[in-house]
């Protein structure tokens, strides 16, 4: 598709699977404060993604969200987030950096464990 940039309203709690994915031209998400989820190979293959703030509310990622975005350079984690899917960045060869309040660094990387996604713990940075 055309679409280059989405917003998702705050009254969103849920982000439905599959909604962008192949969607090569988008390239930026605002996501609502409310959303608590995001389902399964929601942007897969999104190849123009290249940076994610995830809503502080977000408890929740499931398996394969940003599969095959090639361009994922860095990635903001919330505070709440306490369950990620796994292959959840299969295919992101660029990704550098994933951030995260001090105080939730060692909940998010066992949440990366649990979903052996271990490869990526290294990566995790705490943000100023």
């Amino acid at each position: 598709t055309g679409l280059t940039s989405f917003e998702i309203p705050d009254n969103s709690i849920i982000f439905a699977g599959a909604v962008f994915s192949d969607c090569t031209n988008l390239h930026k998400i605002n996501f609502g404060k409310n959303v608590k989820i995001i389902e399964h190979n929601a942007f897969t293959n999104c190849t123009n993604l290249d940076t994610i703030e995830l809503p502080d509310n977000l408890e929740k990622m499931e398996s394969a969200v940003f599969k095959d975005c090639s361009n994922l350079v860095n990635i903001t984690f919330g505070s709440k987030i306490t369950s990620i899917g796994g292959s959840l960045f299969t295919g992101c060869s660029r990704l550098s950096a994933i951030y995260v309040i001090e105080e939730h660094k060692n909940v998010l990387i066992e949440c990366f464990k649990e979903a052996k996604l271990d490869k990526y713990v290294d990566k995790i940075k705490t943000m100023e």
